[in-house]
């Protein structure tokens, strides 16, 4: 913990379960404690530091603090699956990219094969007459 402050036996175990239930409730603290790589705040509103696992762990019961592990367990398997369902869009989208400009691409060529079949008859078959369907 920062110095001068303290996480006492007594209080810990009430503050630890408080701030697990509000961060399970209200996604804005979720968002914050996840901004503090999972860690949980000093009890002094007007400090910003959080306090170390291992003072955590001195101060609560084992039963609480492995509650308290679980939930910042859960919170990294959030991160991870995050960061590569992220990931995974970024790919998808990408592929997707690809594949228009693929399908583009393949549809210019069509128009362009197209367009030479139909010079190269009318040059072969000046006198002939084109269908209205196919233009052939």
């Amino acid at each position: 913990p920062p110095a001068g402050h303290f996480l006492c036996s007594e209080d810990s175990v009430g503050h630890v379960r408080s701030f697990l239930e509000r961060v399970t409730a209200d996604d804005s603290i979720l968002q914050q404690h996840r901004e503090r790589r999972d860690r949980i705040k000093c009890v002094d509103p007007s400090c910003e530091h959080c306090y170390t696992d291992v003072s955590i762990a001195r101060a609560l019961p084992d039963e609480v603090f492995h509650s308290y592990r679980a939930a910042q367990d859960q919170m990294v398997e959030h991160r991870i699956f995050s960061d590569l369902q992220q990931r995974f869009q970024q790919q998808l989208s990408a592929a997707l990219a690809q594949a228009l400009q693929a399908a583009q691409a393949a549809t210019q060529r069509g128009a362009q094969e197209q367009a030479s079949t139909a010079e190269f008859l009318r040059r072969q078959y000046p006198n002939a007459r084109m269908c209205p369907k196919c233009q052939h």
